[in-house]
């Protein structure tokens, strides 16, 4: 078949726009689709200003009679999306369009992208058995600003304002299934195996910068001296103004590692065909 090219654009309120473009086709063994997306806005509320671009494509070859592979990839780029939080009863009645508290002060937002490949690869044994491979890896990282206060963020239990995730996942499943009858009733199985695994590396940060001269501040795992206390954004500390919305020092440092071995069974059986 030809390749086709198909493409959208669509305009809204609030300089919202959206355009699309796929790309797709097919020969001999193999088809193909390619789908590229962008989407922004600068929304309804105060703050809420959002960019979006992803991208998709698979493709399916037919190795043989017997046996056929599919490869996918997606990604993903939201760069500094604005976030308006929530509002009180008494300020949407007010101003439902307005952004919530302290949302300007500390530039709330969040940015993510991702990256992800996967592949499935299926054989016909016989007309009633198939075999199935299925393999996948992905990369996330999120970085998020919130709006959480100067004071609140002194307590040692507080891991900041400002969060950061940066995450490896894949895994794998292979599966045999069978479709034939149990005397004259249709009956089949699935019978498998799968292991997946995600490692997260997290990070926590003040959400400001005092600029503090030397010796003002202990080290970057540990809050600042008492100079900080009782003070928000915008006044002082150690004759340096507070600037919120930024990424500050480090206050939390961990990496989360889960997996997981699973082994399954599945049958299904037709008493009648109702």
């Amino acid at each position: 078949m030809d390749p086709t090219l198909t493409g959208g654009v669509t305009f809204g309120s609030y300089n919202t726009d959206r355009e699309s473009l796929t790309f797709g086709g097919s020969g001999e063994g193999f088809d193909y689709v390619i789908n590229a997306n962008t989407f922004s806005s600068d929304g309804y509320r105060d703050q809420s200003k959002t960019r979006r671009d992803t991208v998709h494509a698979k493709i399916n070859f037919k190795i043989n009679e017997d046996t056929k592979l599919s490869l996918v990839a997606t990604g993903l780029d939201q760069p500094n999306n604005l976030d308006p939080q929530g509002l009180t009863s008494a300020q949407l009645q007010a101003n439902r369009r307005q952004a919530g508290t302290n949302s300007d002060i500390f530039n709330t937002r969040v940015s993510k992208s991702q990256k992800q490949v996967g592949a499935t690869l299926e054989h016909l044994l016989s007309e009633n058995d198939t075999l199935r491979f299925m393999t996948y890896y992905g990369q996330r990282d999120n970085e998020q600003f919130t709006s959480i206060s100067v004071n609140a963020q002194l307590d040692d239990r507080n891991g900041g304002g400002v969060s950061t995730i940066s995450r490896e996942f894949g895994g794998v499943d292979t599966r045999w299934t069978h479709k034939g009858n149990l005397g004259d009733k249709p009956f089949n199985f699935t019978v498998g195996m799968n292991y997946d695994r995600v490692v997260d590396d997290r990070k926590g940060y003040e959400n400001f910068i005092a600029n503090l001269a030397p010796g003002l501040m202990r080290n970057n795992f540990t809050p600042l001296d008492s100079v900080y206390s009782r003070t928000t954004c915008g006044s002082s500390a150690g004759g340096q103004p507070i600037v919120c919305g930024v990424q500050g020092i480090l206050r939390r440092d961990e990496k989360n590692t889960a997996s997981n071995f699973d082994q399954y069974l599945q049958a299904t059986f037709d008493l009648h065909p109702r």
